[in-house]
């Protein structure tokens, strides 16, 4: 039996942490046994008991990766008041290590370098990256941390998409030393029939950077072209206060009846099953996330901004559409929504895509082999 212990940063609040519970609930009980530190209280930790996994919270811990077209300088500023406690979150989880008797270390984001670092040095055990963020150019501190990563934290380094992988050794040829392989995320959504799919769904983090405001702009060009189709948004804020008012705001004072705030849901899998297009408008450079993973499950088509990425293959199992110009959106909508011939042939499109990259059985393998191999 492999005892692991996985780190995880968001608490069930992002795609990562949900990744990372798929990954534990569908590996091999027979070899390997997890064990689950959580850095945010959150949801996840409920999901952690129902399967009769151990999972503890502990908020002590440092995390920070530097992210695309933001002020990285800042956002690490705003990580400065987790040092205060940081060292107590060390000794918590070296612990959980030594009582349970670990094998391996799982680090489920590239933000948890500073804890990799301690811990290889302290434990000297086998250490797994997963690198989940969008890779940013032209980072100074993201070089930095990735330097750290690969030359004092990571046996093995696990990227989610090959365009993450190549554009990583792209930016960082000497880091090519390391072990690294693809192994992409999955999902236990399902295509079900449903005959009554009308809704256009977003489900995520409301943020400036998501892009959440240009689903208004859309809801209004909707309006002016008489289409009756209702946009619904499910997820809550992180930290945006003030812009998640200013969209509510917008919402109340146009009077529009197309475009509704659902707030959280416990159930995206099942909202999404029954949604006839999944939208991203993300101001960033990241085209896919556990939304469009789902949507692909569970064969419903997405329309995403971004640049191309080896999960969407434009026109062929979903669409980019650079800056989510809302006319070019309407107008693919529209497509899809009058033309069924159309929208089954771009779910053939995602079904191949499902069974090729995102199979559950194929990838859980590749990684219970990494676990295996590294030991």
């Amino acid at each position: 039996m492999i005892n692991i212990i996985h780190f995880d940063t968001e608490g069930g609040w992002g795609g990562s942490s949900v990744s990372l519970f798929k990954i534990v609930k569908n590996l091999d009980k027979n070899y390997f046994k997890s064990f689950v530190i959580c850095r945010k209280k959150g949801p996840i930790l409920k999901q952690y008991k129902k399967i009769n996994t151990f999972a503890e919270l502990n908020t002590d811990l440092y995390s920070f990766s530097p992210k695309p077209k933001i002020n990285n300088l800042k956002l690490f500023v705003t990580t400065i008041p987790q040092f205060l406690f940081f060292f107590r979150g060390i000794l918590k989880a070296l612990s959980i290590i030594k009582n349970k008797k670990i094998d391996l270390i799982h680090l489920n984001f590239e933000g948890f370098f500073l804890l990799g670092i301690i811990l290889k040095l302290i434990t000297n055990l086998p250490i797994i990256l997963h690198y989940r963020s969008t890779i940013p150019l032209n980072s100074i501190s993201h070089k930095f941390i990735s330097y750290l990563i690969v030359n004092y934290v990571a046996n093995h380094i696990i990227f989610i998409s090959k365009t993450e992988k190549k554009k990583f050794f792209k930016i960082y040829p000497k880091f090519n030393k390391i072990k690294s392989t693809v192994i992409y995320n999955f999902s236990d959504c399902r295509y079900i029939k449903y005959t009554n799919r009308k809704d256009l769904t977003y489900i995520g983090n409301i943020s400036y950077a998501k892009g959440v405001d240009k689903l208004f702009d859309l809801a209004q060009y909707f309006h002016q072209q008489k289409l009756k189709i209702k946009i619904k948004i499910y997820g809550e804020t992180r930290g945006e206060e003030k812009y998640f008012k200013k969209i509510k705001k917008k919402i109340v004072d146009s009077n529009l009846k197309n475009i509704v705030l659902k707030g959280r849901t416990e159930s995206a899998e099942a909202v999404i099953q029954k949604s006839k297009i999944i939208l991203r408008p993300s101001r960033l450079n990241d085209p896919w996330g556990r939304d469009v993973l789902d949507a692909f499950s569970a064969e419903v088509p997405c329309i995403s901004t971004g640049t191309y990425n080896d999960i969407i293959i434009n026109k062929v199992n979903s669409f980019y559409v650079n800056n989510f110009e809302k006319k070019k959106v309407y107008k693919i909508i529209c497509k899809l929504i009058f033309d069924q011939k159309y929208y089954d042939k771009i779910r053939y499109g995602i079904r191949n895509t499902t069974k090729t990259l995102l199979n559950k059985e194929t990838n859980i393998k590749k990684l219970e082999e990494i676990y295996r191999s590294i030991i």
